[in-house]
């Protein structure tokens, strides 16, 4: 697994870095102020355009980049107050081309060279999302020039998290849109995820 920017993030199939639990467990609990902030008052609901059936149905979360076994799935899938819908390309749930039918918020960590696609869909859409990615990319032209189009939040960390164990070269964050309580949030972690810290996400099962 790549410990630098330019090997982890290339335009290959292995473009994509599994999340460990450790940057899972701080959207857990921003998705449940999101279902307090966005989904219990009246006033909020014209966010969404099927207010009819969101009164009667949980919300739905939506992780169109995971498998049964990601760090997200199985998070979010403890919640009693959301339904979950999940996929992934390699079990035949193409992000651009699958029907998932309803869905309220996309929550992932797509990967990285198909960053600017999924931005642009899921804006022009107006979903709201909480997809994490490498911090860096927001100085890219074409990612700065969307996001300079639309409302954008991000939730950052105060340290460095590692995929694989080893020390990251990069900085790991949320890119959201309609999601966060305020444009800008930090998040303290308990550690870099290294050495006898690390955990693992349990999707890199499914590569063993």
């Amino acid at each position: 697994m790549a410990n630098s920017i330019s090997q982890a993030f290339t335009k290959e199939k292995t473009d994509e870095l599994y999340t460990p639990p450790i940057l899972v467990k701080p959207i857990i609990k921003f998705l449940q102020l999101f279902y307090i902030e966005h989904m219990e008052f009246e006033e909020l609901k014209y966010r969404y355009t099927d207010i009819n059936c969101l009164k009667t149905r949980k919300p739905i979360v939506l992780c169109p980049f995971d498998m049964a076994n990601s760090e997200f799935v199985i998070e979010i899938s403890k919640l009693k107050n959301f339904d979950l819908k999940y996929g992934h390309i390699e079990t035949g749930q193409d992000f651009f081309n699958y029907n998932y039918g309803k869905y309220d918020v996309v929550i992932s960590n797509p990967p990285f060279s198909k960053k600017k696609i999924i931005y642009e869909k899921l804006l022009k859409e107006n979903k709201p999302f909480a997809l994490l990615g490498n911090a860096m990319q927001i100085n890219y032209e074409e990612i700065g020039r969307l996001f300079s189009e639309y409302e954008m939040q991000i939730l950052s960390f105060d340290r460095r998290v590692s995929y694989n164990g080893q020390p990251s070269s990069f900085m790991s964050c949320y890119f959201c849109h309609n999601f966060l309580p305020n444009d800008l949030v930090f998040e303290k972690l308990e550690n870099n995820n290294v050495g006898k810290n690390f955990v693992a996400s349990r999707m890199y099962e499914n590569a063993a």
